[in-house]
């Protein structure tokens, strides 16, 4: 019999799942290692812990070595468990936060084999040395003590605002640029990334009152293509192109970069734009984020702030709106209104009531008074042009082309009403069937719904009158219309 007592020391699913979830992530992305490296032994099981090795001697040449990784997976016999990892994994944290739950698993290890000494001695001399397990212990948990996140005010450096386009987008705060389908949002982020890469002044900006430094922008986007669309306006408007950095339209690996994920976060690290831009945010949200959630909403958004603060870089969020567009203010933006209210900028992009002539608005201004809102039209190839400037807010301007659509619609009905009047001052005294009506009114352009209402105020007023030309029961109503010389009205207009 051994004179040790053997403790077997229990690694749960979860302590599993979580190394599991680490080692996926240093796959994808082994380069996240460079800034944070970690201590092998925090794995626990030896197949992890040689995946981790594999992963380090992929590492050793300075950059990533593919070849070198495979073939240390492939003589240790870990292709199995390689091709699992990929799998199955799913990311739905930061890698902090895995880091985190390894580096307790390893503790809870560590605590154990504390005790496990202490048993053993325990069983050897028939006493418990409670003085050197209480100091194994505090030994232990002074090497794994986390640093106080708490701060003092006193400590923290105060700074004055700084601004990307002054009042309009903050520098390093996250400003979502919001409007409906194919009222100019691209066109407008497009031309301040093509202004700031050359040091210009924006379309909407006075050239003799404003500067700016060359500024580099990582933009990505899957609405619009760089080879047939994004280039040709750049070039067009006078951009800086080794200053603009995107993602190939043929690259899937562009779909990995979330929200919240340490894909985005190196990215973010290794390339330091000065401006990110996300279109639309749709295409960035995590798989397991529901956007009508707003425990997942301002988790997501929360992450983004600290970025901007971390690698001093302005986030531009472009997103659609909802297709009601009797929602103004905050509930506005699509899905969950919690996005108003987790930045401290929001630009809305609009169509005016006048032909051509569309807005930027800001909506939310947290840092300052609110500026003037822009006023463009989109000319050759789309580009914008400033036509000048408003101080009716995006709220305004949908009431106002509300109201022009409402006009509209009345002259439609207007034009059904002279319709119906003369194909049946054509027939008179004879009447018209409804459905040969319907079919008229059809190859003239005019809804349904148009007529429906311009016959029925006709019948109101009396010029017009129906009668029901069926005979016979089950053969249906069919009804006839007939200029009213007489003034006769019936009420039912069900027809």
């Amino acid at each position: 019999m051994s004179d040790e007592l053997e403790l077997e020391i229990p690694i749960s699913a979860g302590a599993g799942s979580t190394e599991e979830n680490v080692l996926a992530i240093y796959i994808y992305c082994p380069e996240l290692l460079y800034e944070d490296p970690i201590d092998p032994n925090l794995f626990s099981y030896p197949s992890h812990k040689k995946v981790f090795e594999a992963i380090m001697c992929g590492l050793e040449g300075g950059s990533w070595n593919v070849a070198v990784y495979n073939r240390e997976i492939k003589n240790n016999g870990l292709v199995d468990l390689h091709n699992k990892l990929l799998g199955e994994y799913v990311s739905r944290v930061p890698l902090n936060s895995y880091l985190d739950e390894l580096r307790k698993n390893y503790v809870q290890r560590e605590c154990l084999k504390v005790l496990q000494k202490s048993m053993n001695t325990l069983q050897k001399y028939n006493e418990l040395n409670i003085y050197a397990l209480y100091n194994d212990l505090e030994k232990l948990q002074n090497k794994f003590q986390h640093e106080d996140d708490v701060i003092t005010i006193a400590s923290v450096e105060q700074m004055e605002q700084e601004w990307l386009i002054e009042r309009y987008i903050p520098k390093y705060e996250t400003t979502i640029i919001g409007g409906d389908g194919g009222v100019g949002k691209t066109a407008f982020w497009l031309s301040i990334v093509a202004s700031l890469s050359a040091g210009n002044p924006c379309f909407f900006e006075n050239p003799e009152e404003v500067e700016h430094e060359p500024l580099k922008t990582l933009y990505l986007t899957r609405e619009n293509s760089n080879a047939t669309n994004l280039k040709e306006k750049f070039e067009l408007l006078g951009a800086n192109m080794n200053n603009i950095l995107c993602i190939g339209d043929t690259n899937m690996n562009f779909f990995k970069y979330k929200i919240g994920s340490p894909n985005l976060e190196y990215l973010i690290k290794k390339h330091r734009p000065d401006v990110l831009i996300l279109d639309p945010l749709q295409s960035f949200i995590p798989d397991h984020v529901n956007l009508i959630a707003r425990n997942h909403v301002r988790p997501m958004f929360d992450w983004l702030n600290v970025m901007t603060k971390k690698y001093e870089v302005t986030i531009l969020v472009i997103m659609h709106t909802k297709k009601n567009a009797s929602i103004g203010g905050r509930d506005r933006l699509a899905d969950s209104s919690d996005m108003y209210d987790d930045v401290r900028q929001v630009l809305m992009v609009g169509e005016t009531d006048e032909d051509g002539i569309k807005y930027v608005s800001s909506e939310k201004n947290n840092l300052t008074k609110r500026p003037k809102t822009i006023l463009f039209e989109q000319v050759d190839h789309g580009l914008p042009r400033l036509v000048g400037f408003s101080d009716i807010n995006d709220d305004t301007y949908l009431k106002l082309r509300r109201n022009k659509c409402i006009e509209k619609g009345a002259s439609k009905k207007d034009k059904a009403m002279n319709f119906i009047l003369s194909e049946l001052s054509l027939i008179q005294p004879d009447g018209l069937m409804a459905e040969s009506l319907n079919q008229a009114a059809f190859s003239k352009n005019i809804s349904q719904r148009t007529l429906e209402r311009a016959r029925k105020e006709l019948i109101d007023a009396g010029k017009i009158r129906y009668e029901n030309s069926c005979k016979g029961k089950g053969k249906g109503n069919k009804y006839v219309y007939y200029l009213n010389k007489e003034g006769a009205k019936k009420d039912d207009s069900s027809s």
